[in-house]
C-alpha cells in the first residue's frame, strides 16, 4: 500500500469514526515520520484513552509534524499558545507559528509537496 493510499484510508476511516482502525492505518507512516500522518493522527481520540492522555499524545504528534514543517500543525500550535488552550499562552510563540505555518504553506503550495523542514521556533 502507498503512503496516499494509506492516507486515505486513514482518513475515512477518521471520517467514519473507526478510530482504531485510522491509527492501524496510520502506524507504518508514524514510524517513517510522514508529516502528514503525525498530523492526522494528532486530530482524533482513541477509545479508552482518556481526555489527559489524548491532549499530551496532540500536544506531541503536532510538534513531531511542525518539526517537518507541516503547516496545519504549525497553525493548530500557534492558535493553542494564542489561545492559552492546552499550553502556555505566549504571543511570542504563537507568532512564531503562525509566521512558520504561513512560510510552510506557501512552499507546500509551491512545490506540491511537505518536504521542507522548518525549524521549531521558541521564544526567549
Amino acid at each position: 500500500m502507498t503512503d496516499k493510499e494509506a492516507m486515505a484510508q486513514a482518513r475515512q476511516a477518521v471520517e467514519s469514526e473507526h478510530y482504531e482502525a485510522a491509527e492501524v492505518a496510520l502506524r507504518p507512516l508514524l514510524k517513517r515520520e510522514v508529516p502528514e500522518a503525525l498530523y492526522l493522527y494528532a486530530c482524533f481520540g482513541l477509545p479508552n484513552e482518556s481526555d489527559e492522555q489524548f491532549e499530551v499524545r496532540r500536544f506531541w504528534y503536532l510538534h513531531q509534524a511542525a518539526r517537518l514543517a507541516h503547516p496545519e500543525a504549525l497553525y493548530s500550535l500557534a492558535v493553542m499558545h494564542d489561545c492559552g488552550d492546552q499550553a502556555v499562552r505566549s504571543s511570542e510563540l504563537a507568532f512564531c507559528y503562525f509566521r512558520l505555518a504561513a512560510n510552510a504553506g506557501t512552499r507546500a503550495q509551491c512545490a506540491g509537496l511537505r518536504t521542507n523542514r522548518v525549524p521549531v521556533c521558541y521564544a526567549m
